[in-house]
């Protein structure tokens, strides 16, 4: 394994300058990080993760910490997404992290790893309203995207669709074709993007002149 003091002997450069280099540091020459960068990827060096953190203040991880559940490991659509994320990060030389979680407190795992200071960020998944995982990484300026949304109108990033337009449309389609028993299956009743396409169902629903019994949502 090719060593930052081997790097550097070979450049004929100082240890300092070529981790300046690597880091991105103002004090070095464009020139000399493109010629630092170039003998880098020929050799195959890759920076000790404790030292970039001490260096550059981070560790180039990001975690996705998900619930412990008997579904997981059956569950292909899942690893399917822990596969493209792994890529994605992997191509903006960083790295996931995938912790399982143990027990009801959803903050405690996150909390931990802030503390230890071992992540930059993390991916949230599943948000629920007003959700205190996402209060906390923003409280220790951890950054973080969001797969859905804690509420319609958010100031982080995320990635999701629209889910009040998903039920809704859905809900006018089968009522344009003249059905009056229209049923929603849902997901869990406390995850926001379940609230957000029961909303949409029952509105729609309603400016069609149904009423909806609570037995048709599930």
């Amino acid at each position: 394994m090719v060593k930052l003091k081997d790097l550097a002997d070979d450049l004929g450069l100082s240890l300092a300058t070529v981790s300046r280099a690597l880091n991105g540091f103002p004090e070095v020459s464009e020139r000399t990080r493109a010629k630092v960068r170039e003998r880098a990827d020929h050799l195959g060096y890759q920076p000790n993760q404790s030292a970039r953190k001490l260096v550059g203040g981070r560790s180039g991880i990001i975690a996705l910490i998900v619930p412990q559940a008997e579904s997981l490991a059956s569950d292909t659509t899942f690893f399917g997404v822990i596969a493209g994320l792994s890529t994605a990060l992997a191509s903006h030389d960083m790295d996931l992290m995938l912790h399982v979680a143990v027990g009801d407190d959803p903050v405690e795992p996150y909390r931990r790893l802030l503390s230890k200071g071992v992540v930059d960020g993390f991916i949230i998944n599943t948000p629920r309203p007003d959700d205190p995982r996402i209060a906390l990484a923003r409280k220790y300026g951890a950054a973080i995207v969001v797969h859905g949304r804690s509420a319609p109108h958010v100031d982080y990033a995320y990635f999701d669709i629209d889910n009040y337009a998903l039920a809704a449309e859905s809900a006018a389609l089968l009522c344009e074709l003249g059905h009056k028993r229209i049923a929603l299956i849902n997901g869990p009743a406390d995850h926001a993007f379940a609230m957000e396409r029961r909303a949409g169902f029952i509105e729609t629903l309603g400016a069609h002149g149904l009423q909806v019994p609570d037995s048709f949502v599930f």
